[in-house]
C-alpha cells in the first residue's frame, strides 16, 4: 500500500478494532504497529497496547485500507465502512 489515508486493524483473537489515520505510506505505519508490539512499546500504539495487555498476537493481524488520502467528503469515508 503506497498511499496514505485511513486504515483499520482488526485483532484476529477478539472483536477489537483500531482505526487510524496517517499521512505516510500505510505499509510503513502498519509495520510500525507490529514493531511496537514486538518491542513491547505499548505507549507508541494503542493497538500494540491492546495486544500486549490481552496476550493476543500479530500472527493473523488484519489490515484494511478504508479511505485513500483525499476522500472528498465524510460520506465517502462512511461508504468505505459499509
Amino acid at each position: 500500500m503506497e498511499k496514505s489515508g485511513v486504515y483499520e486493524l482488526k485483532c484476529d483473537e477478539c472483536s477489537a478494532v483500531y482505526i487510524g489515520e496517517t499521512g505516510r505510506k500505510l505499509n510503513i505505519r502498519f509495520h510500525e504497529h507490529i514493531d511496537d508490539f514486538k518491542k513491547k512499546r505499548s505507549n507508541k500504539s494503542a493497538f500494540a497496547s491492546h495486544l500486549l495487555e490481552s496476550g493476543h498476537s500479530v500472527d493473523d493481524l488484519k489490515e484494511h485500507h478504508l479511505c485513500l488520502r483525499g476522500c472528498a467528503r465524510e460520506a465517502d469515508f462512511e461508504d468505505e465502512l459499509e
